[in-house]
């Protein structure tokens, strides 16, 4: 069985995280800086050799009061769209209520600086958006 990494995409910043073997627990691994699509989806694709991944979960961020699809998740469909014909693993959307957010305050909690918040902040909301995905998986057996 193969892993499962999870995208948190941003205009600035792309948060990645990995499960572990067993597709239990979700990993931070690491944060791109967004510099262009091609590159973004090369630096992607490395990670999906090298973690033997075998899907791909990429937030998708919906209106709260609507559930609609935000300007983002549109954008974030379309890099899907790029990635999927490149790439040949499973792309699945999972909503990313709040994430973001989430993050945010975990770190603050944890009382990081600010400057350094923004450096954790994508990864780690990668990694709540990974762990929800695998926990609704575990419920669903």
């Amino acid at each position: 069985m193969g892993r499962i990494l999870c995208i948190d995409y941003g205009r600035k910043r792309i948060g990645l995280a990995i499960s572990d073997e067993s597709n239990r627990f979700a990993l931070p691994l690491r944060t791109l800086e967004y510099s262009n699509l091609q590159e973004n989806i090369n630096s992607i694709i490395k990670l999906v050799e090298e973690f033997n991944v075998e899907r791909i979960v990429i937030g998708l961020p919906r209106e709260p009061a609507t559930g609609k699809i935000t300007s983002l998740g549109k954008e974030i469909e379309s890099f899907a769209k790029v990635l999927s014909g490149i790439c040949d693993r499973e792309v699945v959307f999972c909503d990313e209520w709040y994430t973001t957010k989430q993050a945010e305050s975990v770190l603050i909690e944890a009382d990081i600086s600010r400057k350094k918040r923004r450096k954790y902040i994508d990864v780690l909301s990668a990694v709540l958006i990974l762990q929800s995905f695998l926990d609704s998986k575990q419920q669903n057996k």
